[in-house]
């Protein structure tokens, strides 16, 4: 069965996928100032899957003439080049209780799923589903054989011989002999 993400993974193992013990989980994996991110989120299953316990860093760009500029933490302050450069300091979103609360009712939610449909009427429609699919096969020489081919075919004979005599099909025209 492929996993696609880490509520997945974490519910395939039995263990609680809720976004307090993800949070416990990136703490002690390595992964700090976890917030629920997909890059978070693809970052601890991939620490999950391959058994690491050590943190997983970004990779920083080579070569070229790239800048990377890292965000200043809450409690950080920003560089001066970074506020130089963009004019803005940056800081790390920190979500609130109310957030915390709304996604893991969020979580819950997706979570508590209905089981598979049962229908009470499995067993009839079953039998239906049987008893069209185990019929016996079609023989078209009984067609012929059965009482009501043979009543249809006097009727549609007796019918079709009125409708010629009605019409006066076979019957000869006097013609008029040219004097």
């Amino acid at each position: 069965m492929a996993v696609g993400s880490i509520v997945d993974y974490l519910a395939s193992r039995g263990q609680d996928s809720s976004y307090k013990n993800r949070k416990k989980l990136a703490e002690q994996y390595g992964i700090s100032g976890y917030t629920g991110s997909a890059n978070q989120n693809t970052q601890l299953l991939n620490t999950l899957r391959s058994g690491s316990t050590t943190q997983q860093q970004p990779q920083a760009p080579t070569g070229g003439n790239n800048v990377t500029i890292t965000p200043a933490g809450p409690s950080e302050k920003a560089s001066p080049a970074q506020e130089y450069i963009t004019g803005y300091k940056y800081n790390k979103y920190t979500p609130s209780n109310r957030v915390n609360d709304y996604a893991d009712k969020l979580e819950d939610l997706e979570n508590s799923k209905p089981g598979d449909f049962s229908s009470r009427y499995d067993e009839q429609i079953q039998n239906i589903i049987n008893t069209i699919q185990n019929r016996p096969q079609f023989d078209q020489g009984q067609v012929f054989d059965s009482d009501l081919y043979k009543q249809y075919r006097e009727q549609y004979i007796q019918q079709g011989n009125k409708a010629i005599q009605d019409h006066g099909y076979f019957r000869p025209r006097v013609q008029p002999v040219p004097q």
